[in-house]
């Protein structure tokens, strides 16, 4: 592999790709074997294709920050909650995220990044998934908004949650309903300007210590959530960029 012994370049903000999925045999070239293996055990090819596309967008994002490095050329490994980290060991960071007709990639260089995106449903949010996601706190929150607003309110936290957790590497271990984010805007609307408010009291994360963003893609019919941690303590900008897969593809042969 040519990662070993690259330098990457440095990153004044957190890099964050969203793109639409493109059919998996157009990316099939950039993924490795172990990528390749898992997604022939979809089972629908539309899931089959969001994942392909959410691993060749995250490899070419990677390239974008270090292109001495070509996309098929990186290598991986799950760290012990499930977060994918690059092999050998780096201060370039990423995180990945794929949902139906929508995939995300993020990169960032000194510091820690969680990247998520979900479609927002327009039914009502489930009672059982409400409780089991949000914080006391949000209900609250969610329950003083217009009916009509709260399913995209609901996503776009989750969006968030998600993100976070992704971010701090600890999975499922951190409970979802002990972080909690608030909304400047009571009319959850696109640009509501997240903060994060509370976190888990068995962990060492405090909200100061991470950068939010929200964004709503695809015209708003999906929410972005991304954290990024401090580089050297101070909070990175982060920029969020639509892209055509496909040409990207095309543009790395």
């Amino acid at each position: 592999m040519r990662q070993s012994g690259t330098k990457t370049t440095e990153l004044r903000s957190a890099e964050v790709w969203t793109a639409r999925p493109t059919p998996a045999s157009e990316v099939l070239h950039l993924l490795d074997e172990q990528e390749q293996s898992r997604l022939a055990r979809f089972r629908f090819e539309r899931d089959a294709d969001s994942y392909a596309s959410a691993h060749a967008l995250v490899r070419l994002a990677l390239s974008s920050v270090n292109p001495a490095v070509k996309p098929s050329d990186w290598s991986f490994h799950v760290a012990e909650f499930g977060k994918p980290e690059l092999l050998p060991p780096s201060d370039l960071r990423f995180n990945l995220s794929h949902t139906r007709d929508l995939v995300a990639a993020g990169t960032l260089v000194g510091a820690e990044i969680g990247v998520d995106v979900e479609a927002i449903g327009t039914r009502e949010v489930a009672q059982e998934l409400r409780s089991r996601v949000l914080s006391p706190l949000e209900v609250r929150a969610l329950d003083e908004l217009p009916l009509d607003r709260q399913a995209r309110r609901f996503f776009a936290i989750w969006s968030l949650k998600e993100s976070f957790i992704k971010a701090c590497g600890l999975g499922l271990r951190m409970p979802l309903r002990e972080i909690s984010f608030a909304f400047d805007s009571q009319f959850g609307d696109g640009d509501d300007s997240p903060r994060l408010v509370e976190t888990p009291s068995e962990t060492s994360y405090q909200p100061e210590d991470w950068q939010i963003h929200l964004g709503r893609p695809q015209a708003q019919t999906h929410a972005l959530g991304v954290t990024a941690g401090l580089v050297q303590g101070r909070a990175p900008a982060i920029r969020v960029t639509h892209v055509d897969l496909t040409a990207l593809v095309k543009a790395a042969r």
